[in-house]
């Protein structure tokens, strides 16, 4: 059922513009954009909860990391990027090969 959102006109032309470039129903490209912002939320306050209990029980999370270390040489799924990716604390996630690299 259709539903009507107040936005400012300079949303609304952007819109427009993204609509016309993309070839897409303005309705999609919000739907994406609601989807995408839900996302990365998601993960920003993932992150933060994980940085909180590492700072709380830092004794705990080195025993967590020595622990999930065994596992490092299973994952072959070669992520490098995108939301599943965890910086986590002390650094980056050393299962990514471009760890090194940052």
């Amino acid at each position: 059922m259709p539903t009507t959102i107040r936005i400012r006109d300079e949303t609304r032309d952007r819109l427009q513009a993204l609509s016309a470039r993309e070839q897409r129903p303005v309705s999609a490209i919000v739907q994406d954009a609601v989807l995408r912002y839900d996302d990365a939320r998601f993960w920003a306050d993932f992150r933060r909860e994980v940085a909180s209990e590492a700072a709380d029980h830092p004794t705990a999370w080195a025993l967590h990391r020595a622990d999930t270390a065994a596992w490092d040489d299973t994952l072959t799924d070669a992520l490098t990027d995108g939301p599943g990716r965890l910086d986590l604390p002390n650094g980056p996630d050393p299962r990514h090969d471009d760890a090194e690299d940052r």
